[in-house]
């Protein structure tokens, strides 16, 4: 049954003043505990009854328990949105006082007071069983809503349960909901009694369009992020929510970023929710370490070649092909709970850069257009256009996307040529001799494509690297966020006094940016941070306040 029909009979049912009992079952995380919420609050007007309650049977032990849980958690139909609290609480048990003392004075003298004081105190377990038993009582047209049932405590029986529902219907004249899941285990009593129980059952099953409207609100990439949940027809209302939670976060951050990178990361955020929190509930659902595999997923471990195929047939019908760094840093959040903003932003700021040189790039973006554009053999057109792309794109180009260009004309056979723009690459670069660091995050967070093409940038590197001196490093990566191994292990070979004497000599904002680099720095150089470190400690030793200055590189 769809929201919008759902939604009639829940409205027609709160409208009657005939005692009757609803139970809406679904699938677990299907939504029908937000979907009872959210329409409640919104026909909360046209309800005949004035008191309502909603009870979770999760965690109640004992008819007792359930029956002042009820009472506990009515409220006023007016003010149904708001959570049962102190006052509420009070206001019931005074009412009930009340109702007691118009029947009998003596009675609320003698008993009644003396109960719900003893409730309200926190003493007197056999006087507040009783007021627990009078409370009940008390109930009268009430709509009640159980949730949870599948998850009822071994000593709260279900046939028990149902029992009190019969009676609330037919002593009380209340008008009763139940949501369970159909499919969870330990119900056989409800499917025993069911049928003497319930007079109307609704079946819920939203499509994955209704799921996703009724979760997620209107925000950035919003249509995106509808189309990525749609193709894998996530109903759970949980994971929708988590995917709306997590891609507001991220996508908080990079909102100047290229419309390309908001659409990677949005594809990433929901596929990677999907996997995380949804594969309990389906084999057919990629395990979330599968897809985090980088390049070519494979088998392994628990996953054996027909599943490797049949999850890879799965994502690639969602387009979802490889994974990088940015999508690692993405499955990350998500594992972890949190972002790891400056390495997002980092990696943000290194596609950017590619995106913007593709635009200006329209040679090369035109080659790539003639490979994927036929099925032509047309070898040589192909590598003449690469060709003429990469030499009017050179400077443009990141030395990944350069390796790609690279990589496709030695692949045609056509190795002199890709030897001969391997040259000309080193040649156009002259003065930036760092792009050739094979091993420098800050040039490469992507990668480079092709053995031969790494290996002649990585010896033209070491034939024109020069050994900076120190302070040309901190300024260097003063206030970045990256680092290169080369850099670090060259501070790495300063000992702890050296760094101490060059610590201390530092003033101004220069002293706090240039420490953060040497942290930074240090981890890819274990010699370096526990050389840093100790300096530090050393320094802070010495008084009182440099212990207060340090304290702020949480040592």
């Amino acid at each position: 049954m769809s929201i919008g029909l759902v939604k009639e009979q829940i409205h027609t049912f709160l409208k009657s003043k005939e005692p009757e009992v609803l139970a809406i079952k679904g699938r677990w995380g299907i939504g029908k505990t937000y979907t009872w919420d959210k329409y409640v609050k919104e026909i909360k007007d046209d309800i005949e009854f004035k008191s309502y309650a909603y009870v979770s049977l999760f965690g109640l032990n004992s008819l007792n328990e359930l029956k002042r849980a009820i009472f506990e958690n009515t409220i006023d139909t007016k003010i149904i949105g708001q959570k049962p609290d102190v006052f509420t609480f009070k206001k019931n048990y005074l009412s009930l006082v009340k109702q007691l003392s118009r029947k009998s004075a003596g009675f609320i003298k003698g008993v009644a007071k003396p109960m719900a004081n003893a409730v309200l105190k926190g003493s007197g377990s056999g006087l507040e069983e009783a007021f627990s038993s009078l409370s009940f009582m008390s109930l009268n047209k009430t709509v009640i809503c159980f949730d949870d049932i599948e998850r009822h405590s071994e000593s709260l029986k279900l046939k028990d349960f149902l029992g009190l529902v019969s009676f609330l219907k037919e002593q009380k004249d209340c008008k009763v909901v139940i949501l369970l899941n159909e499919d969870a285990k330990d119900l056989q009593d409800y499917f025993t009694y069911k049928e003497k129980v319930i007079d109307k059952q609704l079946h819920f099953e939203p499509s994955a369009l209704e799921c996703f409207e009724l979760a997620i609100e209107n925000q950035d990439q919003y249509l995106h992020i509808r189309d990525c949940c749609l193709k894998l027809d996530i109903k759970n209302i949980r994971v929708l929510k988590k995917i709306e939670r997590h891609s507001q976060e991220v996508l908080s951050l990079i909102c100047d970023y290229h419309d390309d990178i908001k659409y990677q990361i949005v594809h990433s955020v929901v596929v990677f929710s999907w996997c995380y929190y949804c594969k309990g509930e389906d084999v057919s659902i990629p395990c979330f370490n599968f897809v985090k595999q980088s390049g070519i997923r494979k088998s392994g471990g628990n996953v054996d070649e027909t599943k490797a195929k049949e999850w890879n047939a799965t994502l690639s019908s969602y387009k979802y092909m490889l994974t990088d760094e940015l999508d690692l840093v993405i499955a990350e959040s998500i594992e972890q709970g949190f972002i790891h903003k400056e390495k997002l932003i980092a990696l943000c700021d290194a596609r950017q850069f590619e995106l913007m040189a593709q635009e200006r790039s329209e040679e090369y973006s035109k080659a790539w257009g003639v490979f994927h554009g036929s099925f032509n053999d047309n070898a040589d057109v192909v590598v003449n256009a690469m060709e003429a792309g990469l030499r009017a794109s050179v400077t443009d180009l990141s030395t990944s996307q350069y390796s790609k260009g690279i990589e496709l004309i030695r692949d045609l056979g056509f190795c002199n040529k890709a030897n001969e723009l391997t040259e000309f690459y080193i040649e156009k670069m002259e003065g930036k001799h760092e792009k050739f660091n094979m091993k420098s995050m800050e040039y490469h967070p992507f990668g480079v494509d092709g053995e031969e093409f790494r290996n002649r940038l990585q010896m033209a590197y070491e034939n024109l690297k020069k050994v900076d001196a120190p302070m040309d490093i901190l300024d260097r990566w003063k206030g970045k966020s990256s680092y290169n191994t080369v850099d670090a292990e060259t501070l790495g070979k300063l000992n702890k006094e050296e760094l101490k004497a060059m610590f201390k000599g530092f003033e101004g904002k220069d002293l706090t940016d240039y420490i953060r680099v040497c942290l930074l720095l240090g981890n890819s150089s274990p010699e370096l941070m526990k050389n840093t470190r100790e300096a530090l400690v050393e320094i802070g030793n010495e008084s009182p306040l440099n212990k207060q200055r340090l304290s702020k590189f949480g040592l």
